[in-house]
This record gives structure tokens, C-alpha cells and sequence, in this order.
């Protein structure tokens, strides 16, 4: 599995399995004018011809109907054309875009030409041949991390006794969200990370007591520790 970065130049989001077939022997000729009502790639009106290309066309990805509004491929729409001729960019977020046979030089190609990028150039693209077909897929940049303190449940900046407290609301009387993931769950990993006190790797009743033991009793600290540490899809309260 290789992986390169890419540049943004404008961006086709694709999601769910794409197949861009390239034959020798095509159909018509047709071109993307974004004139649609929307960006969808199935949406004939955004099509010169007011038709969704198939396999067996030529299909012609350019400025400015694609510099001005893009195509989307999204949950749902297979995008299969015969050959692409594209100077726009290819921006894979989820999702693949799969070539038939070994067109692994072509993509590396399209790559370096800055015409498949991942998550709009912060991403990475990774593909691969299977034997069959060439895969190309993307990785999502990395999540950034905020600064916390181990056990700060209201995040401001600090471990007191008012945090056990609001994870005991939390857990048992519907009391403020988790600061961090989704801001829901307090079972999300970026939650455990700081809140697990005991380091069961789980957040119920005894992360509070072990918090209180600790601030109050003498007992031992937060197994993730005391300093400022960095927490995936956290805010920053602290300074790492």
C-alpha cells in the first residue's frame, strides 16, 4: 500500500464505491456544466447531453462548469465512465474510487499532477492493484488534540471538586454533556482518556470516588496523570 499526499484545486467528493472504468472502445462525448440545481453527479442537467454518463462514454471533467461547481458523488451514486479526461481535481474523502485493471502508473500520475487529493490535500491517499482492479482510497487528516487536565469534566482549566460532581450528574442525574468526541457519550474514547481515574477503561461510579480519593483523601491520581495532556477531539483548557 503506497500512500502520497495531495493539493486542493477544487473538490468532487466521493463516497461509497466509485467505479471510473477506463475502455478504449466509448460512446458519446459528454461534458459536466454544473447548470443543475444542485451538484450531483446524477443530476442529467448538470450533463451537456441532460444525461448521467455510463460506462460506455467519454466523459469530460473541465473548466468552468467543474471550476464553478463541482461535482458531488455521494452515498448512493456509482460514477462509471469509459475514459475521464479531467483537469480538475478528484478530492476522495470517504469512499473509493476504483480503476479497472493495473493503472497504478495513471494514478500515481494523477497524484503528482495534483489531480487526486485526500480530504481536500490534508488527507492521504493511499491505492493499491488487487489483481483485478486499482483502489484508491483515502485517509482522513489526523484529529487534532486539545490540552486537558486528567478528570477537568467542565473543562475549565483545572481538577477540583467540582468535576467528580459533574460526572456524577452526568452518569446519573442528565447533567452537562462530556467536553470532548461527540459531546455526548461520555463512553467516547476521547472522554475515557482523561476521565478514566481508576484506568479500568471505562467512565461509571468509581472514577468520580477515585477523583474525590485523590483530591480529598490522599488517595493515588488519575491514571493518566496530573499535567496538561493532549486528548483527540478535545478543547484546549490547558498549556501543554
Amino acid at each position: 500500500m503506497k500512500r502520497i499526499s495531495g493539493r486542493r484545486v477544487l473538490r468532487v467528493t466521493l463516497s461509497l464505491t466509485i467505479g471510473f472504468v477506463f475502455l478504449s472502445n466509448v460512446g458519446s462525448a459528454q461534458s459536466w456544466t454544473g447548470e443543475g440545481d444542485d451538484n450531483l453527479w446524477d443530476n442529467p442537467d448538470n450533463w451537456d447531453t441532460f444525461t448521467v454518463p455510463t460506462v460506455a462514454d467519454q466523459t469530460r471533467i473541465n473548466a468552468p462548469g467543474a471550476e464553478d461547481n463541482p461535482p458531488l458523488i455521494e452515498d448512493g451514486i456509482d460514477a462509471e465512465v469509459g475514459v475521464l479526461i479531467s483537469d480538475a481535481l478528484i478530492d476522495i474523502t470517504e469512499g473509493m474510487l476504483v480503476l479497472e485493471g493495473d493503472e497504478v502508473f495513471k494514478v500515481e500520475e494523477l497524484i503528482d499532477r495534483g489531480q487526486i487529493v485526500a480530504y481536500g490535500g490534508d488527507g492521504t491517499v493511499e491505492y493499491d492493484f488487487d489483481g483485478v482492479s486499482t483502489i484508491v482510497t483515502a485517509c482522513p487528516p489526523p484529529t487534532p488534540s486539545g490540552w486537558m487536565f486528567a478528570g477537568d469534566f467542565n473543562a475549565d482549566g483545572s481538577l477540583n471538586v467540582s468535576d467528580p460532581v459533574a460526572l456524577l450528574n452526568n452518569l446519573f442525574g442528565g447533567g452537562e454533556p462530556p467536553p470532548c468526541g461527540d459531546m455526548i457519550k461520555v463512553g467516547h474514547p476521547s472522554n475515557v482518556a482523561f476521565l478514566d481515574c481508576n484506568g479500568d477503561n471505562r467512565i461509571n461510579l468509581a472514577d468520580p470516588i477515585c477523583t474525590l480519593n485523590f483530591l480529598f483523601l490522599g488517595g493515588p491520581p488519575p491514571a493518566a496523570g496530573v499535567d496538561c495532556l493532549p486528548i483527540p477531539e478535545c478543547p484546549s483548557v490547558c498549556q501543554g
